[in-house]
């Protein structure tokens, strides 16, 4: 390194134009800046982190990095990095010359990570050698502008100057994260979202959906959609198309919606009704415990098993616009608070709308992804994965009925991605004796009174994991039973005109339905 001081010189005449007035004046003159000692030459990185899946063949990165010459003469050196053992660059050294100061040059140099590599953070760091000097820094001035100057301060008018030197580094971040790469996701981009670049190693099928496609693309083609932060709040076109988007998860999609400021809780945005507190539920403390409240629900489950260290090293906060109070249909499945304050349970919620999946997840994704956190990464691959979650839930249920019990895994997938969730308070009736039997249900929670006398008696009560509407379905007959919920109740329904076109796509299954159907006529019906 060498001292260097600089000097500026002027006058610069400028134009300033105030109260519809315009006129000249003059800044600058001889001012002296103080000494500053500073590196031959200056690197940036063009990446500072790099998200990586764990593996077992080797992965080549390449990297890149700008040298800039500080010294009005140039300066000359060789660049190499410092890389993990086992781990290799190419080429490991590159000579540089750069005859004038303030040119720079962009080097790539390929890394290999091995395979096997254990997860964590590794550190491949930039050095140049010059003579018996080796340095490796980022340098980043910080400028104190001209009174008067209409314009961001430079190092031709700036009145005072200081540096900021941090090492020239990339830290690569080797995550044990498995996604359900099956599935086709989409993403609607939030505010400062580095979310989808963050993801672009891990092999997603990942399409950014641009603001005509909200209106006009088939979101049903998508698996799952992924909402970005804030971007009901700051966009128009996400605000147009919530419509949309609701739709699409009432026909079966997955709708994951990171946090939303005040504004989200107006009605036609969320599935159903929430409201926020003022000032708004967050958690500042990045490592406030985390309490499951929900420890079978599949998102913690599929692809990645979540456990206690997933929230170990998150960074900033925990989150941020926690949901204050919601409909008995969100379920939330954690719970964190600050110190000394009370429970914020409203921070990923899930709820089923229609055949598909609504998630609210205001826990801090948009700051932990970047930041390479791994077990935010791996409970947002479960996100993900909650559109496959979802339908291998429903077929482990419906397994056990006898309706579907002899279906293959293929005709039983079919057969739950038909059917749509629906909640009935005490006393609401399900179906009516003499009409059309157009759904059959299968009981999730509660149980389902069966009235088939004028004086409302129930002659047989239906419980959970129990089908029952469905042989009106079946056989395309008015209903000779009402159905009435006993409390609460949860069922999962099957459209009857979906379910027969279903049997007609496969006619391999009429041989089990009618068996089904003749024992329960011999049965009594």
């Amino acid at each position: 390194m060498r001292a260097s001081a600089r000097i500026a010189i002027g006058p610069h005449r400028l134009s300033v134009t105030a109260g519809g007035a315009s006129r000249e004046i003059f800044v600058g003159g001889f001012r002296e800046l103080p000494l500053a000692v500073l590196p031959p030459m200056a690197l940036r990185p063009r990446e500072e982190v790099l998200i990586l899946p764990t593996g077992d063949e080797d992965r080549h990165v390449d990297l890149q990095v700008s040298v800039r010459a500080t010294r009005e003469e140039g300066a000359q050196g060789d660049l190499g990095l410092e890389v993990p053992d086992r781990w290799e660059a190419r080429p490991p050294g590159v000579g540089l010359l750069i005859t004038r100061g303030g040119e720079s040059r962009t080097v790539q140099v390929r890394v290999t990570v091995p395979g096997g590599a254990p997860p964590g953070a590794y550190r491949v760091g930039y050095g140049i050698t010059a003579g018996e000097l080796r340095h490796g820094v980022v340098l980043q001035p910080v400028r104190w502008g001209a009174p008067g100057v209409p314009r961001p301060a430079d190092e031709a008018n700036c009145v005072a100057e200081a540096f900021v030197l941090a090492p020239a580094e990339v830290t690569v971040h080797l995550v044990d994260a498995a996604f359900v790469r099956t599935l086709r996701y989409a993403y609607v981009m939030g505010v400062d979202d580095e979310v989808v670049s963050s993801l672009s190693r891990f092999g997603l099928d990942l399409t950014v959906l641009a603001d005509d496609e909200l209106s006009y693309a088939d979101l049903g083609s998508f698996d799952a959609i992924v909402v970005g932060p804030n971007a009901y709040i700051v966009r128009e076109d996400v605000r147009a198309a919530a419509g949309r988007l609701l739709d699409y998860v009432a026909n079966g999609g997955t709708l994951i919606v990171q946090y939303q400021a005040y504004g989200y809780e107006a009605a036609g945005y969320a599935p159903y009704p929430l409201r926020y507190h003022r000032p708004h539920g967050r958690v500042t403390f990045p490592d406030a415990p985390v309490t499951v409240l929900q420890p079978d629900h599949p998102i913690l489950h599929l692809p990645n098993t979540i456990s206690d260290t997933d929230f170990h090293g998150w960074t900033h906060d925990r989150g941020l616009y926690f949901f204050g109070e919601w409909d008995r249909r969100y379920v939330p499945v954690l719970e964190c608070h600050d110190p000394g304050e009370g429970p914020q349970r409203g921070g990923l919620l899930v709820a089923s709308y229609g055949q598909g999946t609504y998630v609210y997840a205001a826990y801090s994704f948009f700051r932990q992804l970047p930041a390479g956190v791994p077990g935010a990464i791996r409970l947002f691959a479960n996100l993900l994965g909650v559109a496959e979650a979802r339908i291998l839930e429903r077929m482990a249920r419906a397994r056990r009925v006898p309706l579907f019990s002899f279906m293959t895994d293929e005709q039983l997938h079919d057969v739950v991605r038909l059917m749509s969730e629906r909640w009935y308070d005490r006393g609401a009736l399900l179906a009516r004796r003499g009409e059309p039997g157009s759904e059959l249900f299968l009981v999730l929670e509660g149980e389902v009174e069966v009235l088939k006398a004028d004086d409302e008696r129930p002659e047989y009560v239906a419980g959970e994991g129990e089908v029952v509407g469905e042989l009106a379905v079946l056989t395309d007959a008015p209903r000779s039973a009402s159905l009435r919920a006993r409390d609460g109740v949860k069922v999962l329904s099957v459209r009857g005109d979906h379910f027969r076109s279903l049997l007609r796509e496969h006619w391999d299954l009429t041989d089990g339905v009618i068996r089904m159907l003749a024992d329960r006529l011999a049965d009594g019906g």
